[in-house]
């Protein structure tokens, strides 16, 4: 997977990140449709996970009480650390998710965009259960996937991206159980929604319109 990345992040741009020619026009409106699916985040503990050059980085630090932006590229974070790097409730690391190590209990909400789709079965239910240990009690995970096939149209000489559908998340993420010594309940992460985003299928089906 790293060589995949290092492939696709030289200029570390939007059209890198996105792996698509139509970047400028679909970031915008996709980065609000994302954001407009979140629950107010003011003054919470965010991780954001594939956190990439800081397209959602300083839009959660506009808000949040802190924010740790995660990506494994170090392209990727020096972009995000040239953008976001000045705000004081930013703390931009650069390291691999899948050996990431944090305190219990440290954050309210998660994020994460396009990320488990570029890691193996194990990876993920592995991440998921460190990322339900990582929440505090009541909070929040947000992630987003491309599910079936690939959104952009960047050419790929490989493509080592793994195309799970919905169902198969769903599964994933209601596995990890967590039942403290102290008490006889359990915690465990409950579905509250799963939508299609819209942005990428409307530009497409405009552009094919416009030809």
């Amino acid at each position: 997977m790293r060589e995949f990345w290092e492939e696709h992040s030289h200029a570390a741009t939007v059209e890198e990140m996105m792996l698509d020619s139509s970047a400028d026009q679909i970031e915008l409106m996709e980065r609000e449709e994302i954001l407009g699916m979140i629950d107010d985040f003011t003054g919470l503990d965010v991780l954001e996970l594939g956190a990439g050059i800081g397209r959602y980085t300083s839009h959660f630090a506009s808000k949040a009480k802190s924010v740790r932006a995660v990506d494994f590229m170090e392209s990727f974070t020096s972009e995000n650390q040239a953008r976001n790097g000045h705000l004081k409730n930013v703390n931009i690391t650069q390291a691999d998710v899948t050996q990431l190590e944090i305190e219990e209990e440290s954050f309210d909400l998660i994020f994460s965009n396009w990320l488990m789709m570029y890691l193996t079965e194990v990876e993920v239910l592995d991440l998921f259960a460190k990322m339900l240990k990582w929440l505090r009690p009541g909070g929040k995970l947000y992630f987003r996937e491309s599910c079936f096939h690939q959104s952009g149209d960047k050419a790929r000489t490989t493509n080592p991206t793994q195309y799970r559908d919905p169902a198969t998340y769903t599964n994933y993420f209601q596995s990890p159980c967590i039942q403290p010594e102290a008490t006889k309940g359990y915690y465990a992460f409950e579905l509250i929604f799963s939508k299609f985003a819209q942005t990428h299928i409307k530009v497409r089906y405009q552009n094919i319109w416009q030809l």
